[in-house]
């Protein structure tokens, strides 16, 4: 079995190497129960916990389901994660407090950057302001949350939009897929038709071309933009530039790499939303 990339939890307050992804292991740290099985709607906190239930008990029937609000609680503890690990706390400098006349300047040190703000001095004798632990002005890099892939909650089956997948028998029989839409009780018959189908006709979007090259994008060579991620891969085999690099999808639930892909270019939560519709529409469960 491949192992997880180590990650440091600010939980346990210590950096975990076991073969577990960052995801999973914020999410023991909840008293949440996303594994249900649905013969008898018993909830357990993890799969092995469900694997007993469903060997003692000779039910078949499950799934496990996450709340939108919670994926991107967790999404955010690992990003956070993320961050201190780089920073290192040993690199967190107290705050230094220096008085003048006119102002108090506040000047705090992290991992050998500056912040500084100014606090205003006029201050109510009976009452004691702190300045903002988090400063309106700085002279940090600012990061765009939007466009940051730390926020966005990623599909847990990218296969649901992924042409080339949806096209395999042996993907489509493992997942139950079926060509008949159940909401509009119509028949879609091609892969792409599908993918459109659900952006358009469930999610009311018109544009249906969120993906783009990461690479590229990042560099400002193009902004082409991709239906699927298969169409992304194609893209980094006929690219020159890119052909010694293994594409893998960064915006899977599973992905233990470091390295990205694949961004988005669209609302953070637009993979849940479309693998959540996906499913209603052509998933027979």
């Amino acid at each position: 079995m491949e192992r997880c990339n180590p990650f440091y939890c600010f939980i346990c307050n210590r950096t975990i190497i076991d073969d577990e992804s960052q995801y999973n292991h914020f999410e023991s740290h909840l008293f949440y129960k996303p594994f249900k099985c649905l013969d008898c709607n018993e909830t357990y906190y993890n799969k092995s916990q469900l694997e007993t239930h469903l060997a003692f008990t000779n039910h078949f029937n499950y799934q496990k389901y996450t709340e939108i609000k919670l994926r991107k609680f967790i999404n955010s503890l690992g990003a956070l994660s993320h961050q201190m690990n780089i920073t290192n706390e040993k690199n967190i400098v107290s705050v230094v407090l220096v008085t003048k006349q006119d102002n108090e300047s506040v000047g705090r040190c992290l991992g050998g950057n500056v912040i500084k703000q100014e606090v205003e001095t006029n201050i109510n004798k009976n009452t004691i302001e702190r300045p903002s632990m988090i400063p309106v002005n700085y002279e940090l890099e600012r990061v765009d949350r939007s466009k940051n892939l730390d926020y966005v909650i990623k599909m847990r089956n990218d296969g649901y939009l992924d042409i080339r997948k949806l096209n395999s028998q042996k993907f489509i029989r493992k997942n139950y897929i079926e060509r008949w839409c159940k909401i509009c009780n119509k028949i879609v018959s091609g892969t792409k038709e599908q993918i459109i189908h659900v952006f358009e006709k469930h999610l009311n979007l018109i544009n249906h071309r969120f993906l783009k090259c990461y690479i590229c994008s990042s560099k400002g060579i193009n902004n082409k933009k991709f239906i699927d991620f298969s169409s992304v891969m194609e893209h980094y085999k006929g690219t020159k530039s890119h052909r010694d690099l293994v594409f893998q999808n960064n915006l899977m639930d599973g992905y233990k790499g470091n390295e990205q892909f694949v961004s988005l270019d669209g609302d953070n939560d637009i993979l849940y939303r479309y693998e959540i519709e996906f499913e209603k529409c052509f998933v027979e469960k």
